[in-house]
């Protein structure tokens, strides 16, 4: 009953399937049709590809640099200074993981709580940074200026074995301070040279001694490339 009332008013002819044929489709519109239904999946496809070319992109196109030194100082240090002395040091140093290329990163920390008068947001942030990389050892060569050397010199010590951070080095110069071992380059003609004029006079070179948290082979094989490097640099050794 039901479908007698459905189909009330509708003729035999309306309800025999048409049987016409229908022309294909045109590429251009078997293009829009495929458009239509899957654009969404379509524009996801591609940026996923995109997403991928610029990871891969980037860690191929990254330098992995053979040497990596925290810098740590009360103000903020001029980047063009940073990578004068980056220079320096690479054209002391090796090619650790065969790039065919000398490359030393530094990593400036700048502990001061107000710079210009304006409260240095980062301040805390490099501290914590400064904490993690002596738990983790992920640094072995340090430089310090005057005034963080001596307001973290106690909690260094801490993380020494010895009491003593810096390890001993094998060179024979003025700036050598040979009971806590670092070098201080106060009195050397590089402190004053155009990448160090926007530096600290006095600023204390070293490497950490191998203890407490510094342990393992990685550690150990950062320890000797970059004691290696130092005692060029200070002796002026290429």
């Amino acid at each position: 009953m039901a479908r007698e009332m459905a189909l009330a008013g509708v003729s035999k002819e309306e309800l025999q399937p048409d049987n016409t044929l229908q022309e294909p489709l045109t590429p251009k519109q078997k293009w829009q049709n495929f458009w239509y239904y899957y654009r969404w999946w379509v524009l996801a496809a591609v940026a996923l590809v995109i997403i991928l070319f610029i990871c891969t992109w980037q860690m191929l196109s990254t330098v992995k640099p053979d040497y990596f030194v925290v810098m740590v100082t009360k103000d903020v240090m001029d980047e063009n200074s940073l990578s004068g002395l980056e220079d320096e040091f690479a054209e002391y140093g090796k090619d650790i993981n065969g790039d065919n290329k000398v490359v030393v990163r530094i990593e400036n920390l700048s502990l001061a709580q107000y710079v210009g008068g304006t409260r240095n947001a980062l301040a805390e942030t490099n501290a914590q940074k400064l904490m993690a990389y002596l738990m983790a050892a992920d640094s072995m060569f340090f430089i310090f200026d005057d005034a963080c050397y001596n307001d973290y010199l106690g909690k260094l010590k801490e993380s020494a074995e010895n009491g003593v951070f810096f390890d001993k080095l094998n060179v024979k110069d003025a700036g050598y301070n040979e009971q806590e071992c670092y070098w201080n380059w106060t009195n050397d003609e590089r402190s004053s040279s155009f990448y160090g004029m926007d530096m600290p006079k006095d600023l204390y070179f070293g490497i950490r001694y191998m203890g407490g948290t510094a342990s393992g082979s990685s550690a150990q094989e950062k320890h000797d490339t970059c004691k290696e490097l130092l005692e060029r640099f200070v002796t002026k050794t290429k």
